[in-house]
């Protein structure tokens, strides 16, 4: 029974030795934390999207702290974040733009053709490295959805074959353009700005046999544009969004609404 009580005790008296211990070691060893980290790192949002390239809120506002990154990398804050940032910092925080996802691609089922039924792993990143997806067209929007699961906010959904993007809701992180493995997702400025929804590079026969949506690279947007934002690259329309106006006037001009704003 001694012999009992006396291993408890020294279990016990070990245990508490190694608590001092490590409770000495956490104050000798801790690394006070910056008052201006701190600050930063309760206006960031929290979200730990990686969307401004670090691993996490945490590590961007110790970044932030050194003055030595962009104060404009978080979009999940907004202006709103940039402003508190920048008063934090006692920089200018200059001007913000708001930024969505925008899909480049118009190619649903309505629109394009199916060349195969897929019944491999339901990802968009499985059907491209097998066979580009079931549509004719290998640029087009494979459907599966890898978007919609990269998005935390909720602002993408595939409809009829195709991933559309709810602006009231994206806030512009730019995961869902990470996740696409034909990279047809990009960011755009927010508001009523001119984007083609369509990335094929196959010359106009080619496209429309596969896709009655798809831009053939007639050139009639670029001779209605007055701003001279529209250009041909590639087979098909890209439009300079800093050029671009938002008059709307290439809308109705392109033959197969491959322009939208």
């Amino acid at each position: 029974m001694n012999g009992i009580v006396i291993a408890a005790i020294v279990v016990a008296g070990i245990g508490l030795a190694a608590g001092i211990l490590l409770g000495i070691a956490s104050i000798v060893f801790s690394v006070k934390q910056n008052e201006k980290e701190q600050k930063l790192l309760e206006i960031l949002p929290g979200a730990n999207c990686g969307a401004c390239s670090f691993a996490g809120c945490a590590d961007y506002a110790r970044a932030l702290a050194t003055g030595k990154v962009k104060i404009t990398l978080c979009p999940v804050g907004g202006e709103a974040g940039v402003k508190k940032i920048a008063e934090v910092l006692g920089v200018d925080a200059g001007e913000t733009r708001k930024k969505v996802a925008f899909v480049q691609c118009a190619g649903d089922c309505g629109h394009a053709k199916q060349h195969a039924e897929y019944h491999g792993v339901p990802t968009c990143y499985a059907a491209n490295l097998l066979c580009k997806g079931e549509k004719e067209c290998a640029y087009g929007c494979a459907g599966l959805g890898d978007c919609v699961e990269a998005c935390k906010y909720g602002a993408i959904s595939v409809q009829n074959g195709v991933a559309v993007v709810d602006c009231s809701k994206c806030v512009g992180c730019g995961m869902c353009a990470a996740a696409c493995p034909k990279k047809l997702i990009t960011l755009v400025y927010a508001g009523n700005y001119a984007h083609v929804a369509c990335r094929n590079a196959d010359k106009g026969g080619e496209t429309r046999a596969v896709c009655s949506a798809g831009c053939i690279g007639c050139g009639k947007c670029v001779r209605t544009c007055e701003n001279g934002a529209i250009t041909l690259l590639d087979n098909h329309a890209q439009i300079d969004i800093e050029k671009c106006i938002g008059c709307g006037k290439c809308v109705p001009a392109c033959p197969v609404g491959a322009i939208r704003i």
